[in-house]
């Protein structure tokens, strides 16, 4: 009997284990290989994670007591109807690809959604006051080799020459924002941990070297979001310590950090004394994000746009002043909000089931917060305040699968937390005979199942990892200046169109290819075929437009920019190429309407004004 009890009781830290293993891998995992060398290899073991711990969640539907916390019915409940909307969404989608898949270089289509869910169930069913110090090691570890890449990229010394990235610090993440809302996160998590009696002495030293250097590394983003997470972060934690020593200076600390949090706020906003300090001219840009995506979502209440097909519907939803300001080349496939981008792409239902879990995380962490005393509430109360960074940054950012999978383990934690005997729920200390008996027929379904989930997994990825090969190899291959080199390019761009579950932007890039290596009508096949699977593609109507002008079949390109200005109704450079597209053909009426429509908007436009004396002969 003691043996059953004992296998039992390492099921849950199994589960941890497994959990703590791979939101670690999906942190730092990269691949240089890849044309996409940070989201594609996030998702590839985002899929693999998730698909080894389904075998725990069978068996937590398997066990006799399943569900008997109302917080996992409620979890259960809300998790499975956000994924059932989001489906309906995904079908009913234009381009299903992107709602399965997600956007290139994004990767926030269903399939991430769905694996972000298990992840978040595991936590909500596993995770309590005690195995989640297992977790927090792979925090202490992570936080650390985070840190010390931040390090090392800050003074000179990647291991990797990144070619474009704006920045010495990128971290893991690809992008110096997100490295830095990252890195304020774990900061977050390590602070806490300092205060954490259930780690041992060398645990806690740890953390705070990790803090230290998550700190340093920071700064050189030049994220101010990360720097406001960090500060909202230490400063939360600071006031929970004050609670616990004095109740009254504590709500005193808990009113001044609510007031430095709304001046923060007005200093984003060009408000206020911290303007100079906070304000950004992306916080302008996102307004403009923001704007567009609560159109889609006025336009399409239901079901939305369609999973994570933001950047399909952008260009026809843009406010006027988008392009003047910052042209007509620069686009956006996300709303830079998260709850706006749930609205804009899933439509009601999924906005606001979404909503409602983190409605219901949150009040979950308050209760976990006000049940516990002592060491026990700096536990629960460091990742709740780490989940409470990662909704601020939600609301200014986009989900990168780096950050955005530890926002579902923290809300899981945080839920999981919420639910435990310590805080007066449940009783777990009794275990019937029946239960041991159930416990020790269920030893191999994990295995077993997260075995045949696992193998299907990685199949699926290899597929994946062959697209990205491919179009990696294609890119190499390109050089117009080496004719010698022409056929091997030819068999790598075959190799890549042809390739199961390629993205569809890799096939837009290698017509592009295929084009300036002499393959031009190959190039425009291929285009031609990829309109009629996507007709809102603009990428693809843009490209082809201009390859039917250089080959002089000027009434093709003229319908397809007249396709353009349905999608995007504010592009000035496509009315004035239309315009000349029009002198060409000795249309001149049409060629003084598409110069009058430019000028009812962008007359100012140093484009307009130089094209102005061309279209008006």
């Amino acid at each position: 009997m003691a043996k059953i009890k004992n296998s039992k009781s390492k099921k849950p830290e199994r589960a941890i284990f497994w959990l703590g293993l791979f939101t670690f891998s999906i942190t730092i995992y990269f691949n240089a290989q890849t044309q996409d060398p940070f989201n594609a290899p996030k998702f590839w073991v985002l899929i693999l994670g998730a698909s080894w711990l389904v075998g725990f969640l069978v068996l937590e539907l398997k066990k006799e007591n399943s569900f008997s916390r109302e917080s996992d019915k409620y979890s259960i409940l809300l998790t499975l109807l956000l994924l059932g909307f989001s489906l309906l969404s995904a079908l009913l989608a234009q381009n299903k690809f992107i709602a399965f898949f997600g956007e290139n270089m994004r990767r926030n289509g269903y399939l991430t959604y769905s694996c972000l869910a298990v992840f978040f169930l595991v936590g909500v069913f596993y995770i309590n006051t005690k195995n989640i110090i297992l977790m927090y090691r792979f925090i202490i570890i992570t936080a650390l080799i985070i840190g010390v890449y931040g390090l090392m990229q800050m003074t000179g010394h990647d291991f990797i020459q990144w070619s474009d990235h704006g920045n010495a610090v990128i971290s893991t993440l690809g992008n110096s924002n997100f490295a830095g809302s990252m890195m304020a996160i774990l900061a977050t998590l390590c602070f806490g941990g300092v205060f954490i009696k259930q780690l041992s002495k060398y645990e806690r030293a740890l953390a705070l070297v990790a803090f230290v250097i998550l700190c340093i590394a920071i700064f050189p983003t030049n994220a101010r979001q990360g720097l406001l997470l960090l500060f909202f972060g230490v400063s939360t934690i600071l006031t929970i310590y004050i609670f616990n020593v004095n109740r009254k200076l504590g709500l005193v600390a808990s009113a001044l950090g609510f007031i430095g949090v709304i001046f923060a706020i007005l200093g984003m906003l060009q408000i206020g004394p911290l303007t100079k300090l906070l304000y950004k001219d992306s916080v302008s840009v996102r307004g403009y994000y923001w704007r567009a995506g609560i159109s889609m979502f006025k336009e399409h209440v239901l079901f939305g746009v369609g999973l994570d097909n933001y950047g399909s519907f952008f260009k026809q939803y843009r406010e006027v002043g988008y392009p003047l300001k910052y042209g007509n080349s620069l686009t956006s496939t996300n709303a830079h909000n998260v709850f706006i981008q749930q609205f804009a792409t899933g439509g009601i239902f999924v906005g606001l089931i979404y909503l409602m879990l983190m409605v219901f995380i949150f009040f979950r962490g308050l209760k976990a917060l006000k049940q516990s005393i002592g060491s026990d509430r700096f536990l629960i109360g460091t990742f709740y305040v780490a989940w409470l960074a990662f909704q601020a940054q939600s609301i200014i950012s986009i989900d990168n699968i780096g950050i955005t999978i530890w926002g579902w383990v923290l809300g899981g934690a945080v839920v999981g937390l919420s639910s435990q005997s310590n805080l007066g729920n449940i009783d777990t200390s009794t275990n019937t005979v029946g239960k041991q008996k159930t416990a020790q027929n269920l030893g191999l379904l994990q295995p077993s199942i997260s075995t045949i989930f696992g193998i299907a997994a990685i199949v699926f990825v290899v597929f994946l990892h062959r697209g990205e090969s491919n179009i990696f190899k294609t890119r190499a291959a390109f050089n117009p200046a080496a004719p010698a080199q022409k056929t091997i390019f030819y068999d790598f761009a075959n190799k890549t169109v042809n390739t199961p579950l390629i993205d569809y932007q890799y096939k837009i890039m290698t017509a592009s290819y295929l084009f300036d290596m002499g393959y031009k009508g190959e190039a425009i096949s291929l285009l031609e075929k990829l309109h009629t699977e996507d007709y809102r593609n603009l990428d693809v109507l843009t490209i082809i437009s201009s390859y039917y002008e250089v080959e002089g079949r000027i009434q093709s390109a003229i319908e397809s920019r007249k396709k353009i200005i349905v999608l995007d109704q504010w592009n000035f450079s496509n009315y004035l190429q239309l315009g000349y597209d029009y002198k060409f053909i000795g249309d001149k009426v049409n060629q003084k309407a598409m110069l009058d429509k430019v000028l009812s908007f962008a007359s100012e436009d140093q484009m307009v004004i130089r094209a102005k004396p061309e279209l008006l002969q």
